[in-house]
């Protein structure tokens, strides 16, 4: 597969998909081992396969192995196969994932997952290249090129001891991060067009956008990224068979991206548009865009599409905690403890579970917040690069 192949399996135009597909051109021509590191949704199988067919083992399997929706007490069999009668069930001798997946490639999906014990098996089998079946006693060679992938933070889990560090180490050879879909820009558009194209009913032809719903979608946040534009896309072809969505077509969202600037005055945006724009604090996405001749002469539907459901965006001035001083006796080591609790969980809340960034954002170091997240046991869900 070369480089326009590659094209037809990740699509799009931004710098980020081309930065992409060039490390998967570059990876792909050894047997290295690689994490892929992404957000639910953004792709990371089909960077899995991109690899495998561009590399010299496209000619035999690639096979997939999600290893948090296996049971942990049959994951083992499941990648290194068994014997017959080695365990309750086990009517026949069977070959593992591994074993399928000889001489081509073995993607660990949501890698993250799996138990420190199959961690360990796993390990061992990443540094002797051999197997041994449940129930076998006899080692098996095995030539398999590993593909991980994970929307976890593993550095995360390693400080955290979810995670061994030795076998981050062995799968994180060479790390690709695939972009969310917000971080994309003109792909969404490109994304669109072409899933309307497959998503198409029967001899119908496939839904088109207006100008005004490409700015919407331009602005939106998409966090269930690609998958989550899929099912809006799919939606939309049953509902609206080979018709042109409009603004008014589209369903509400509320995370909608938020890009400050001010707003201009310009000659050809009327006084009502102005008003509108006013009463938002001229900050929204869909503000900025009446400062383009393309959406001068949006109907007041579009207008109320594109502005009514803007959250505001007013930075509030003020950064200090105004609480009211209580009656009652209180303890402050207990309230002050409290206060820093909510101040932890809103930060990793915030920069979803990336301990480093959640640190910079406290003014901390990122060993004291690890420190402070194991004294106070606080649960978060780590969804940052490796």
């Amino acid at each position: 597969m070369n480089a326009e192949e590659l094209e037809k399996i990740l699509i799009g135009q931004s710098e980020q998909m081309q930065n992409l597909r060039a490390q998967i051109l570059q990876v792909a021509q050894t047997d290295a081992t690689v994490l892929v590191w992404g957000e639910s949704g953004t792709g990371k199988e089909l960077v899995s396969q991109g690899i495998h067919l561009c590399s010299q083992r496209h000619s035999q399997n690639i096979v997939p192995l999600n290893c948090g929706a296996v049971p942990k007490d049959l994951i083992e069999s499941e990648l290194f196969g068994h014997e017959k009668g080695s365990f309750s069930g086990a009517i026949a001798s069977r070959i593992g994932r591994f074993e399928l997946a000889h001489k081509g490639t073995l993607f660990l999906d949501e890698v993250g997952e799996m138990s420190p014990d199959m961690q360990v098996k796993l390990l061992r089998t990443l540094q002797e290249r051999t197997i041994q079946r449940v129930g076998g006693g006899m080692p098996i060679n095995v030539d398999t090129r590993i593909v991980a992938a994970t929307n976890r933070c593993l550095e995360t889990a390693v400080e955290t001891g979810l995670f061994r560090e030795d076998l981050f180490y062995r799968l994180n050879v060479y790390p690709i991060v695939v972009p969310p879909l917000r971080q994309r820009g003109e792909d969404v558009i490109e994304l669109f067009d072409y899933l309307a194209r497959n998503l198409a009913l029967k001899d119908q032809p496939p839904i088109t956008l207006s100008g005004y719903a490409r700015v919407e979608l331009l602005g939106r946040e998409w966090p269930g990224n690609v998958r989550e534009l899929s099912n809006l896309v799919e939606r939309l072809s049953i509902r609206y068979p080979g018709q042109e969505i409009t603004l008014e077509m589209l369903p509400p969202t509320s995370r909608r991206l938020v890009k400050p600037l001010v707003c201009r005055e310009v000659a050809y945006v009327d006084d009502s548009a102005k008003s509108s724009l006013a009463d938002h604090g001229d900050t929204s996405y869909a503000a900025a865009m009446f400062e383009s001749q393309e959406l001068a002469g949006a109907s007041a539907a579009e207008r109320q599409a594109l502005l009514g459901d803007v959250p505001d965006t007013k930075v509030p001035q003020a950064r200090a905690v105004a609480r009211e001083m209580p009656s009652e006796r209180i303890d402050l080591k207990e309230h002050l403890k409290e206060i820093e609790v909510d101040f932890i969980k809103r930060s990793l809340s915030a920069n979803k579970g990336n301990v480093t960034v959640a640190a910079e954002h406290l003014g901390l170091r990122r060993t004291t917040l690890i420190e402070k997240i194991k004294k106070y046991g606080i649960e978060y869900r780590s969804a940052c690069p490796a």
